[in-house]
């Protein structure tokens, strides 16, 4: 990229700036939503430049390039550098799971990927015989009306999890994808158990994470 001259000096701060960004992504549109609904202000990050190794695995599409110099959303390179597993992901360019993610909600909403205020929830599970919407129908409206929004987690036709951004609208499930942008409504059996259709391909959601009120 050095050398390369645009007048794009800044990067999406809602699509994932990174290949395997979704988490951190959908884990900040969901804390702001949360921070928000609370009435406090939401601090602003500046964008962030990157250099050398980092570069790989960046979308080139949505990340801000001027005069031989990168910049990403200075929120999610924040969100991975906190919430981010040291061990199994040092630097911060493979997707997170669950603990990636729930540490990433409470960085976005606390300031302490480790704070003990902040309570996140699990929904489900990618592994169970039975689907989410067989089993928690009842509750998902209720907990998306409370909530706000929640991370939707869905499996691929490819079986690979992709992370993204639930909430309740006119009756239907809205989902957001943080890969590029797309959004639309579906019906809950369609989110939760017959499946739908995305840029990023047909899937199903088979577990969510949410914020609960305190």
């Amino acid at each position: 990229m050095a050398g390369v001259s645009t007048l794009n000096d800044t990067p999406n701060p809602y699509i994932q700036n990174h290949v395997s960004w979704c988490w951190a992504t959908a884990a900040k549109i969901v804390g702001f939503h949360h921070l928000q609904k609370l009435g406090r202000t939401i601090p602003v990050k500046p964008k962030h430049i990157i250099t050398g190794s980092q570069i790989v695995g960046l979308r080139r599409k949505y990340i801000g390039e001027i005069e031989g110099c990168v910049f990403v959303d200075g929120w999610q390179f924040d969100i991975v550098k906190a919430a981010k597993t040291s061990f199994l992901n040092p630097t911060g360019d493979k997707p997170e799971g669950d603990e990636g993610k729930e540490r990433a909600l409470k960085y976005v909403i606390a300031g302490n990927p480790d704070s003990n205020e902040i309570e996140v929830k699990t929904l489900g599970q990618c592994a169970s015989a039975r689907t989410l919407y067989q089993t928690y129908a009842h509750q998902l409206f209720t907990i998306m009306g409370c909530s706000g929004c929640v991370i939707g987690n869905y499996q691929k036709i490819n079986g690979n999890y992709h992370s993204v951004v639930l909430f309740e609208s006119d009756n239907k499930v809205q989902l957001y994808d943080p890969w590029d942008g797309f959004s639309c409504g579906f019906t809950m059996e369609q989110i939760f158990q017959s499946g739908f259709l995305s840029n990023s391909g047909p899937g199903v959601i088979k577990w969510i994470q949410y914020v609960t009120w305190q």
